[in-house]
C-alpha cells in the first residue's frame, strides 16, 4: 500500500496519505524516510532539508517558506512554515501558456439554444422577484407551477429566484443587485422567465427594466402585484404562456466551444488540491482549448497561486486586468482595516495592532467589567477571534469569571446602596 504521494517532481514535501506514526519509514522515489513525529492523513512530510527561510514547494511551486530548521521527516504545517503571501504587490508578466494539444474532433454535448444565441444546458423557468417582498408570492406561483406543469424529458421545472434585496437600497448598491437580477433573467438556462414587482419597492419595474434592456416579450414577462386583483391567478396565466413558449425547445446537439461552465471551491480537505481540483483543472483546459469558456471567481483563493494564473494569461492586457483585480480586492479589505487573510494572521490588520472587537462585542457589558478583569476580557477577545485552538476550552471558565464580578459590581453598586 502506498503512504505518501508526491504531486510534483520538483517539489520538496510528500503527503500523507493516510495517519502515519512516529517511526514509521516511507518510500518515495526510491528515498526512506523516517517519520521524525505522527502524521495526520492528507499533510505533509519534509523529503529533504529545508533551512529556516527556505521556500517550500508543493505541485511544483512554493506554498510558503520555512520559519525554522526542518528535517527530513519531519512534520510541515503551520507551525514551522509560513506564508509567502503579503501586501499589494507589484507583478511582472512572465508568459508562461501552454496551450493545450486537442487532436480529436471536438466534443459535443446536448443543449438549449436560445433565440439570441446563447447555448443553455437546461430548460428551465424562473421566477424572480424585484425585491424581497415579493419572495411569497413568487414561491406560491412556482409551487402551483410545478404541480400543474411536471418535468419532462425537455423541461426541467419552475424556480423561485428568491433574495433579501430590491428595497432600501441606492447607487451602486441597487445597481450591482439589478445587474445581477438583470443576468439572471436573461440566462440560458432559463428558457423563460417572469419578473415580480410589488409596486412601491425601490427597484420597481420602471428602474429595473431599463438594465434588463431589450428582452423578448415571449421570453420574459413581467408583472406588478399591486396593479393586479390576483397576483397568484395573473402569475399562473403568465406562466401558462412562459410554458408554451419554453415547451418549443429541444435538445440539439452542440460544440463544446458553445459551453460556459463556472466553477467554484467546494468542501476542501487535504487531498482535493491533488485529486479533484487537478481533474478540473484538466477538463477546464480541454474545454478552454476547443474555444469553451470557464468562469471562476473567490479570488482570496487564489492567493498563493495568483502568479500561475497571471502568468497563464493570453496577452499583457488580460494579464494587467487579473493584477488590478488581485490588488483591489487587498485594497478592498485594507480600507476597511480587515483582516488581511493572505499575511496569515488573525489579529494584526495592515497598519497597526487593533481589536475594534471588544468595543463592539461588550459594549454594554464594559461600564461593568471591574478594572482587576479588564485584562480577562482582553484576552478572551483575543482567544475568540484568533480561534486559539489550545485555549478555547479556557473560554467559558474566563467568560463566567468576567460575568462573576459584573454581577458583584452590579450589587455593590445599587443593590448595597
Amino acid at each position: 500500500m502506498v503512504d505518501v504521494l508526491r504531486v510534483h517532481d520538483d517539489d520538496n514535501v510528500v503527503i500523507a496519505v493516510s495517519l502515519l506514526n512516529q517511526g514509521t519509514t516511507v518510500q518515495d522515489q526510491g528515498q526512506e524516510i523516517t517519520l521524525l513525529s505522527d502524521v495526520p492523513m492528507g499533510h505533509k512530510i519534509a523529503t529533504r532539508a529545508i533551512k529556516n527561510g527556505e521556500n517550500v514547494i508543493r505541485y511544483g511551486n512554493p506554498i510558503g517558506h520555512a520559519i525554522e530548521d526542518i528535517q527530513v521527516g519531519q512534520y510541515v504545517h503551520n507551525h514551522n512554515v509560513k506564508t509567502n503571501l503579503s501586501d499589494v504587490v507589484e507583478y511582472h508578466y512572465q508568459p508562461n501558456l501552454k496551450p493545450v494539444d486537442v487532436e480529436c474532433d471536438i466534443p459535443t454535448f446536448d443543449g438549449y439554444r436560445r433565440a439570441d444565441g446563447k447555448v443553455g444546458i437546461r430548460n428551465e423557468i424562473w421566477v424572480i422577484p424585484n425585491v424581497f417582498c415579493a419572495n411569497g408570492p413568487v414561491q406560491k406561483i412556482v409551487e402551483l407551477a410545478n404541480q400543474k406543469y411536471p418535468r419532462s424529458e425537455n423541461f426541467d421545472g419552475f424556480f423561485a429566484l428568491t433574495h433579501p434585496n430590491g428595497c432600501s437600497q441606492m447607487g451602486e448598491d441597487l445597481l450591482n443587485t439589478q445587474k445581477i437580477l438583470a443576468n439572471l433573467a436573461k440566462h440560458p438556462n432559463a428558457g423563460g422567465t417572469l419578473l415580480v414587482s410589488l409596486g412601491c419597492e425601490v427597484n420597481s419595474m420602471d428602474a429595473f427594466l431599463p438594465v434588463v434592456g431589450d428582452f423578448d416579450p415571449q421570453r420574459m414577462k413581467t408583472m406588478i402585484s399591486q396593479e393586479v386583483e390576483d397576483e397568484i391567478a395573473t402569475g399562473m396565466e403568465l406562466i401558462d404562456q412562459l410554458y408554451e413558449y419554453v415547451s418549443s425547445f429541444k435538445r440539439e446537439t452542440l460544440p463544446i466551444s458553445e459551453l460556459v461552465m463556472a466553477v467554484n471551491c467546494g468542501g476542501s480537505d487535504g487531498f482535493s488540491g491533488i485529486t479533484a481540483n487537478a481533474v478540473l483543472g484538466r477538463v477546464t483546459d480541454i474545454i478552454t482549448g476547443f474555444g469553451g469558456t470557464i468562469v471562476m471567481t473567490e479570488v482570496p483563493e487564489m492567493f498563493g497561486a495568483e502568479h500561475i494564473l497571471m502568468n497563464r494569461a493570453a496577452d499583457e492586457e488580460v494579464f494587467s486586468k487579473i493584477v488590478a483585480l488581485i490588488n483591489d480586492y487587498k485594497n478592498y479589505f485594507k480600507r476597511y482595516d480587515q483582516v488581511n487573510r493572505w499575511q496569515g494572521s488573525r489579529l494584526f490588520t495592515h497598519s497597526q495592532f487593533r481589536c475594534p472587537w471588544i468595543k463592539v462585542r461588550w459594549y454594554g457589558l464594559l461600564p461593568w467589567v471591574p478594572k482587576n478583569c479588564t485584562i480577562l476580557l482582553i484576552i478572551t477577545q483575543y482567544i475568540m477571534y484568533a480561534r486559539w485552538t489550545m485555549l478555547m476550552k479556557l473560554v467559558p471558565l474566563l467568560c463566567l469569571i468576567i460575568l462573576f464580578q459584573c454581577a458583584v459590581a452590579w450589587k455593590q453598586t445599587y443593590m448595597d446602596r
